[in-house]
């Protein structure tokens, strides 16, 4: 049967790999955290650069962006994914070139292929690797490299249905190598197929608790971020007993590497206390859920104090969870606290970087707006409101279009939720002191009052 999962090929550091002696930024590198593009202004339009990446490569990715209907902080998402593919790809090439060569082995075929990959000729170097597969299907390493290579290429040219089989096939072939089985889980995971998923993460568990008896504390972080996958999966089934336990787990081991290297080990402990934190307010365990996330911004704060640029985005994204538990147990001073610092931070971060952070800054405004609607703080509401409005025109390039303003108390129209709203924007037009302005169709980010959304393809929480 043609199956219809689709495989997002992501690139990966195994984790077993770090040592000791790794700097905060290595680890914040291989937990996902890093960067390899940024957005860069071309003319009249917004284009991303990527380190590493050939020219000719780059201007394809740039054509196949501006296909999909992306702003720019959405492009760099997308473009930093794609380049881990792509250096991904070319080491392996390169690696198989030195292997040939020390064997006496034509390597010209795998030399065409990463020829092609520079130019950004991704159909070609699909065909070249067609025939690469043919000729080493009886070498069940090569055969295996082939396949996640001819994946690695669908996934460059975002046709990621194709790369599925693929994925597979290399994790059938090579079920223990570690980056087969971490790619075929990501897959799983884009599919939401968590029975599959479960079976994988456990399969990978074990292989990783086998390498903790050579090499314990780098092997003990790999394990952690794991737990944590299994945990978001485990959630998304619906199973939240056993999400409890793996996150708890990885909490645990999380502290307990940054109580030895706290310089190289708390961004991941900062991530498994968000992720318990978020499970913990999706359980309505709203006491939990805030000493967990109140802990990460502990750490945070701390981490911005050392390094601003690395850490003030995660710090603010924090706040506003943080603020979230608040307005769900209706502490909404302690919400405006939280929500207010989110949105300083992240004004500031805008006005350095404007195309990165003022899609997270419309998303904390429509928070506070909420928030002062129903603390009756009205001017606020609307000058909130406004100020999201005008940061999503920009962002969608054109003016959103909403329906006629109800007030509250009209019979025919049910009072919207606090929570678990749709995605939304804010219209001017609409608010009028005492109304609370209705959704506007159109594009936009989910307002912050909500549970923040996981392990989807821009969400960094599942980035194996």
């Amino acid at each position: 049967m043609k199956t219809k999962e689709v495989c997002l090929v992501i690139i990966v550091v195994p984790l077993f790999l770090v040592g000791v002696h790794s700097s905060a930024a290595e680890i914040t590198q291989t937990i996902g955290s890093g960067s390899w593009c940024s957005p860069a202004q071309n003319g009249n339009g917004n284009t991303v650069i990527c380190n590493g990446v050939d020219p000719r490569a780059m201007d394809r990715l740039n054509e196949l962006l501006d296909r999909k209907d992306l702003d720019l902080k959405q492009k760099t998402t997308e473009a930093n994914a794609w380049a881990h593919r792509y250096n991904e790809l070319n080491a392996q090439l390169e690696e198989t070139k030195k292997q040939l060569a020390a064997n006496g082995q034509d390597a010209t075929l795998v030399q065409t292929a990463q020829d092609l990959l520079h130019e950004g000729k991704f159909k070609e170097a699909r065909a070249i690797f067609d025939r690469l597969i043919q000729s080493d299907e009886a070498n069940v390493d090569r055969a295996a490299q082939d396949y996640f290579g001819r994946a690695t290429v669908f996934a460059l040219q975002f046709r990621f249905d194709q790369a599925l089989p693929d994925c597979a096939k290399a994790y059938e072939y090579r079920p223990n190598d570690q980056l087969y089985v971490e790619t075929y889980a990501y897959a799983l995971w884009q599919q939401k197929d968590f029975s599959k998923l479960e079976v994988v993460l456990q399969e990978l568990l074990k292989q990783q608790r086998t390498l903790a008896t050579q090499n314990p504390l780098a092997s003990r972080l790999v394990i952690g971020s794991t737990l944590v996958h299994l945990g978001i999966a485990y959630d998304s089934m619906h199973r939240f007993d056993d999400a409890e336990v793996a996150l708890k787990e990885a909490v645990e081991i999380q502290r307990e590497l940054a109580a030895q290297y706290p310089a190289a080990y708390r961004p991941a402990l900062v991530t498994a206390l968000i992720d318990l934190g978020i499970h913990f307010r999706n359980t309505h365990g709203f006491d939990d859920a805030e000493a967990a996330i109140k802990e990460a911004i502990d750490i945070q704060r701390e981490l911005a104090a050392q390094s601003p640029a690395a850490y003030r985005p995660d710090l603010a994204t924090a706040l506003n969870d943080l603020g979230n538990v608040y307005v769900n147990t209706h502490r909404f001073v302690d919400a405006a606290t939280a929500l207010e610092e989110a949105a300083d931070i992240r004004r500031a971060l805008a006005t350095e970087n404007p195309a990165a952070y003022r899609p997270g800054l419309a998303t904390t405004l429509d928070s506070l707006g909420v928030l002062y609607m129903e603390t009756n703080r009205f001017a606020e509401a609307e000058a909130a409101y406004n100020d999201a409005v005008i940061i999503q025109r920009r962002l969608a390039g054109q003016e959103p279009r909403c329906p006629p303003a109800k007030s509250r108390g009209d019979a025919q129209q049910p009072r919207e939720p606090v929570h678990h709203h749709a995605p939304r924007r804010r219209c001017r037009s609409s608010l009028q002191r005492g109304h609370r302005p209705p959704s506007c169709a159109g594009r936009g980010e989910p307002s912050g009052v909500h549970a923040r959304p996981r392990g989807n393809a821009q969400h960094p929480r599942f980035s194996l």
